[in-house]
């Protein structure tokens, strides 16, 4: 972010308590998806972790990346004993890294439920 503070776009919808507004960024949510999926030089993942309720078992972190249509890498990571906000962040950094080992990737877009964690 320091260096390319230029090139990060967040779209931070904020609290959707109103259906209507929650409809307007679903059809925005749309849009991207629709746009993104037409250009041959990005990749978009979904991203999301999941920590059990049992503290005796580990966070899990699952992210899945696509490239115009195609589904071309799925991974799930075992986190360890690590908080909820620390499993996202490692899943947003696993795909970070695995977007930019595409070529010719020039845009990465990234959708998760946890915006405070990416900005």
């Amino acid at each position: 972010m320091d260096r390319f503070s230029d090139q990060v776009i967040f779209d931070n919808c904020g609290p959707l308590l109103e259906k209507d507004a929650l409809e307007a960024h679903k059809h925005d949510l749309f849009t991207i998806l629709r746009n993104v999926r037409l250009s041959g030089d990005t990749v978009y993942c979904s991203v999301d972790a999941s920590l059990p309720d049992n503290v005796q078992h580990q966070a899990v972190l699952v992210a899945i990346l696509y490239r115009e249509l195609e589904e071309f890498n799925r991974v799930c990571h075992i986190a360890g004993r690590v908080t909820a906000p620390d499993a996202e962040l490692f899943a947003i950094c696993s795909v970070v890294i695995l977007a930019t080992q595409q070529d010719n990737c020039k845009k990465i877009y990234i959708f998760t439920d946890l915006m405070a964690l990416a900005h």
